[in-house]
């Protein structure tokens, strides 16, 4: 979410004058008149948003010589060229693509989210085939421009064994983070608030937050940054291993009576359970729908 705090963080500045001197600056453009906190937060957006990342690499999980079977996992890793600037980005969007005669079809609908500077694709990968991924950065103040790597899988080193041999059941994902989208419909342009719950099962503790609609000035929802970012700051942690239920609560749900109640059944829209380690971060877009 933009705020002054985020701003004046980025920029290691606390003084509004100075961080406006410096923004207007960067903007080449002159100071505002008269001085507007709204204005000036205008005006980083438009140079806040994080650089595309950089140094994008493959590497297999597991060396040729050893798997015989798919699934072959992919481990993708990057750098952030804006690290050490106020453009660092806080999470990123991952996507891979099988490549074809035609072009490339997009392996999964799903993409993946993590605020590390890696993730693991694990869709079953073929043999022999190629992949093309495409990494995006993102901010509070935006998004970049995809980054991306094309590579080719190894052939079957055991191919007596590949057709007809059923692969183990891949693990169930243990998330690193969570990230949270509030796109209520409640009508024709009509978008309600709602409360994310977040509760730690093993630790029996709790965290929530309310969550204003995520629709932008052009009407869309879900594309941008994600509302909430677990973890980070002003959010919550999450404790690896841990059991962790959420749940959307939505107030001015029928049953509800206006109330910010997880135990009421009438205010629950939504909810689902995890447990937390280090593969890329879940997610859930709340829509109504």
């Amino acid at each position: 979410m933009r705020t002054a705090l985020d701003m004046a963080k980025r920029l290691d500045q606390q003084s509004i004058r100075k961080i406006a001197v410096e923004v207007a600056g960067l903007n080449l453009v002159p100071l505002p008149k008269p001085l507007s906190l709204l204005q000036i937060m205008k005006l980083f957006a438009n140079i806040a948003k994080p650089e595309p990342p950089a140094n994008v690499r493959n590497n297999f999980l597991y060396p040729t010589e050893s798997p015989t079977l798919s699934p072959i996992h992919s481990e993708v890793t990057w750098t952030d060229p804006g690290a050490k600037t106020f453009r660092y980005a806080t999470h990123y969007r991952g996507r891979i693509s099988v490549l074809d005669n035609s072009g490339s079809t997009r392996l999964t609908a799903k993409d993946n989210w993590t605020t590390d500077r890696e993730t693991v694709f694990q869709d079953q990968l073929n043999f022999d085939t190629g992949y093309k991924v495409a990494i995006m950065a993102y901010n509070e103040w935006g998004n970049s421009e995809w980054s991306w790597l094309k590579f080719s899988t190894y052939s079957n080193p055991n191919p007596s064994q590949g057709p007809g041999t059923s692969p183990p059941p891949p693990a169930t994902p243990k998330p690193g983070g969570f990230l949270f989208w509030n796109c209520d419909v409640s009508g024709v342009g009509i978008h309600l608030d709602v409360y994310f719950w977040l509760f730690d099962l093993t630790a029996n503790t709790y965290w929530y937050q309310l969550v204003p609609s995520g629709y932008d000035s052009s009407g869309t929802c879900g594309d941008g940054p994600p509302q909430i970012v677990i973890p980070s700051p002003g959010t919550t942690l999450l404790t690896a291993g841990h059991n962790y239920r959420w749940i959307v609560v939505k107030p001015d749900n029928e049953g509800c009576g206006g109330n910010n109640d997880p135990n009421n059944a009438g205010c629950v829209v939504a909810t689902g359970t995890f447990t937390a380690g280090s593969d890329p971060a879940t997610g859930y877009t709340w829509t109504n729908t």
